[in-house]
């Protein structure tokens, strides 16, 4: 299954002013997707596809499949805009993905079993909806749900555009527009609160200062000779690094490199990073804050890098941070393009993860602030 090739293409010839002022408010429900991955009978090379060793579903196939679905549901969002051509003069694409919960029954899910992708816009603002995604088995229940924030750009100017309004009907429809307009302010108050632009908390720099303090020999007095608690470990040995070479099989409609299919190596080195702790004894319980900040052009070396920034109990925080760079600056600075925190859980208590620099002291900072929020989530 490829909901790609189901969207609209849009061109750059295409109306480059929109004025949606006149246009009716739809109802959430007028934008559903619903798209059927047929596992159970399907033929094997596509069952493969989404099978992993344990035959139970891949995470990051099911992120592709995701990302599909929000942009299906953007451009069926703004149908009334269609011009003479039939086509819609939008530009939408993924800004970011808020939350991503995997409920316990979707790791027992066998891959041989059919599943249900659906989506539907919940909230919107001037140029940006909020697409409520959901996978289900087929009695209904509901394996994962996520929800994408897509802006819509004008072709021409790459100016934000206007998007059709909406009008919530039902009680649940006006709980998620609700759910989708808190979500919008924080997030804006959370990017405020950047550790590359704020200062960590007075309480956070003491937890920082009682980790340091622990790994100091105190007989010695010395800074110089520091070592991590028994059974505990250095973040910086649980870390792993990845090379990508974007190819235009993994573009998307916009002739950049497709959303899903960069989620999707985020969460594969990520689950293999998260193998240093558990040793393959985990599962991936929440994905928190998939940044899309610029996007990838075809052609683009891409290089990745996972590290364990935090750990607490039986869950731990993994940090996937992916930067571009082009074949003629392959060994220079490059631009970050993404940013992914995946929570994972094992059956039993993992170690505790200690910094040994300054800068893996704010990684475990901010990585305490994602793992937070996940169990505040789930």
């Amino acid at each position: 299954m490829d909901l790609r090739s189901t969207l609209p293409i849009t061109h750059h010839r295409d109306q480059a002013q929109l004025d949606i002022s006149d246009m009716e408010k739809i109802k959430p429900a007028d934008s559903k997707v619903v798209a059927r991955i047929p596992l159970s009978d399907s033929s094997y090379p596509i069952r493969l596809k989404y099978r992993d060793s344990a035959n139970t579903v891949r995470v990051g196939r099911l992120l592709e499949d995701f990302d599909s679905m929000a942009v299906a549901t953007s451009y069926k969002h703004n149908e009334q805009l269609k011009n003479e051509n039939g086509r819609i003069p939008l530009q939408i694409v993924t800004a970011c993905v808020d939350d991503i919960r995997f409920n316990d029954s979707f790791h027992k899910h066998s891959a041989s079993d059919d599943l249900l992708v659906k989506g539907q816009v919940a909230w919107v603002g001037r140029s940006s909806m909020d697409c409520f995604c959901s996978i289900e088995n087929q009695n209904g229940d509901v394996l994962v749900e996520s929800r994408f924030i897509m802006v819509a750009r004008c072709p021409a100017t790459d100016r934000a555009a206007p998007v059709i309004q909406l009008k919530p009907q039902t009680e649940n429809e006006k709980k998620r527009f609700e759910q989708g307009d808190k979500l919008n302010k924080q997030r804006k108050i959370a990017a405020r609160m950047d550790l590359f632009k704020e200062t960590p908390t007075a309480e956070e720099m003491a937890t920082v200062h009682d980790l340091y303090r622990t790994t100091l020999d105190m007989k010695t007095y010395s800074f110089a000779s520091r070592t991590v608690p028994h059974g505990a470990l250095w973040m910086e040995d649980l870390k792993l690094k990845n090379v990508l070479v974007c190819n235009p099989e993994s573009r998307n409609i916009h002739n950049k490199i497709f959303g899903g299919w960069l989620m999707r190596q985020a969460v594969e080195l990520a689950w293999s990073t998260a193998c240093l702790l558990s040793k393959g004894k985990h599962k991936i319980v929440f994905i928190d804050d998939i940044l899309f900040k610029e996007p990838v052009e075809i052609g683009s070396v891409l290089l990745c890098s996972s590290q364990i920034v935090y750990s607490e109990g039986n869950r731990f925080q993994v940090r996937v941070y992916m930067e571009k760079r082009t074949p003629e600056t392959i060994g220079e600075r490059g631009v970050t393009t993404n940013v992914i925190y995946l929570t994972f859980e094992t059956e039993n208590d993992v170690p505790r993860i200690y910094p040994r620099s300054y800068g893996e002291a704010m990684l475990l900072v901010d990585g305490k602030r994602h793992f937070d929020n996940s169990n505040n989530s789930i």
